[in-house]
């Protein structure tokens, strides 16, 4: 197996774990050194939450002009996948903040995807694929360039959205898959109609995992820092469907562009600002696991900052808990003990926070 090795002056093994299943948040600094200290291994990798490493005390993920419009939009067929880019006649869009040191300004998204649903995720949660996966590529302003950028150990963040499968197609999605007629051929491009990123990059501020890894080219290898949402991004069977009509570089189709997992070994990977929803590694699509895990992220975030979350969420998630608390589903208490733990978890959820939280 692959691998590379990146040196720093901090020592991960002076960094404080408390009982080795968290990081002890009173240095913020030294929270940020352990990413850059290490074996850095091949990517990608298999998830799985129990596996993680439990991050506290850094700040939120902030998210900064993904909501301007751009003066230009294109998407393009590389050969091997679908990106998309665009140009901004201001500050482009950058995330900050978290375990991340300085600014990570948007660069371009591109996909991942595979000949059937079964399979087309780069990384596997469980030991299993999503049928695709978003990768939203962005490289710190410091360093000007992405082709600058990929040359630095700390230069690129990629964040990752897997793909799952839903009745319904997603709005954002389909400027994507609405487009791919115009780029079948490989190499071939085309301007589409500019929308705010907000459209099609779901933003997340907490509970994501985070670990450094590498991508090898054939006369290099590139350091990326991986940030991987537990929501899913939920899309149609039709619309990944659409992505595997695309031609490569032979005028065949583009089956498979995912690259082969790599195994965990000893890399180290992190969950930052963990929920408490720990039944399973990525979160479902059910409304009220949404609601429940929003109520985990909101839990922590009021308690490090209690002027983060918006008034609106706020007023959203109690709206969906009072209609859940009248639905029959978990009217009657005498029941709750007959449905499954997580129902029964749901039940004291709602009875904790309709009346407290807000």
């Amino acid at each position: 197996m692959e691998q590379t090795s990146t040196t720093t002056e901090h020592n991960i093994e002076s960094v404080k774990f408390e009982d080795n299943n968290g990081v002890d948040g009173g240095n913020e600094q030294k929270i940020k050194d352990i990413f850059q200290d290490g074996e850095v291994y091949e990517s990608p990798t298999d998830l799985n939450v129990t596996k993680t490493i439990p991050v506290e005390n850094v700040p939120p993920l902030k998210w900064v002009n993904f909501e301007l419009l751009p003066k230009k939009m294109k998407i393009t067929n590389s050969g091997y996948t679908v990106i998309l880019s665009a140009k901004w006649g201001q500050e482009r869009p950058y995330i900050t903040g978290g375990t991340l040191s300085g600014k990570y300004v948007f660069s371009q998204l591109h996909l991942h995807w595979g000949v059937n649903d079964m399979e087309g995720s780069e990384h596997t949660v469980d030991g299993c694929h999503h049928p695709g996966e978003m990768h939203v590529v962005t490289f710190k302003s410091c360093y000007l360039t992405q082709e600058s950028a990929l040359k630095e150990t700390d230069g690129v963040a990629i964040l990752v959205y897997l793909f799952k499968l839903q009745d319904e197609a997603h709005k954002g999605f389909s400027i994507i898959t609405d487009a791919l007629s115009g780029i079948a051929q490989a190499h071939t491009s085309m301007k589409i109609e500019p929308v705010d990123l907000n459209q099609l990059i779901k933003q997340f501020w907490t509970d994501y995992f985070m670990y450094k890894g590498s991508v090898s080219t054939s006369d290099c290898v590139h350091h990326i820092t991986w940030m991987i949402t537990r929501y899913p991004m939920a899309v149609s069977a039709e619309q990944i469907d659409s992505l595997r009509y695309l031609m490569d570089d032979s005028d065949e189709l583009i089956k498979r562009n995912f690259r082969t997992i790599i195994p965990r070994d000893d890399r180290r990977i992190f969950h930052v600002l963990p929920s408490k929803s720990k039944y399973s590694t990525m979160l479902p699509l059910s409304d009220y696991d949404k609601v429940i895990t929003q109520i985990y992220r909101m839990e922590l975030e009021l308690n490090s900052n209690p002027l983060y979350v918006l008034q609106g969420e706020k007023d959203l998630i109690r709206q969906k808990l009072i209609q859940m608390k009248k639905s029959e589903e978990y009217r009657n208490d005498e029941n709750v003990n007959k449905k499954p733990v997580k129902y029964v978890k749901i039940m004291e959820v709602i009875k904790k926070y309709i009346n407290n939280l807000f």
